[in-house]
């Protein structure tokens, strides 16, 4: 991913966010409780193309984004990055710290 994509997926993660945190206040106004959610990242780190992920939970796309980023700097294998959904409760902070 080139510095040009990287901005604009996390200029997009902003639309994202703010998205998503309308939609929970309005699910939480009409008396449900909110959405629980997080986001993961997957990585290509070999040449079977599959994509690989671990246990750590993120509460935002931005977030996210930056651990991926994060890792593919750590990580010489790490061919290709993205990040998803997951219906699990986050389990790192806005940091990517462990909660």
């Amino acid at each position: 991913m080139t510095e040009r994509e990287y901005q604009t997926a996390l200029a997009q993660a902003k639309l994202v966010d703010a998205a998503l945190a309308a939609f929970e206040q309005s699910v939480g106004r009409a008396g449900e409780a909110p959405l629980q959610g997080s986001w993961k990242v997957e990585v290509i780190a070999d040449s079977s193309g599959e994509w690989y992920g671990n246990a750590m939970r993120y509460p935002s796309f931005m977030a996210a984004c930056e651990a991926a980023e994060s890792l593919k700097a750590r990580w010489l294998l790490v061919r290709d990055w993205r990040v998803v959904v997951s219906f699990d409760a986050p389990n790192a902070g806005e940091d990517g710290r462990l909660l």
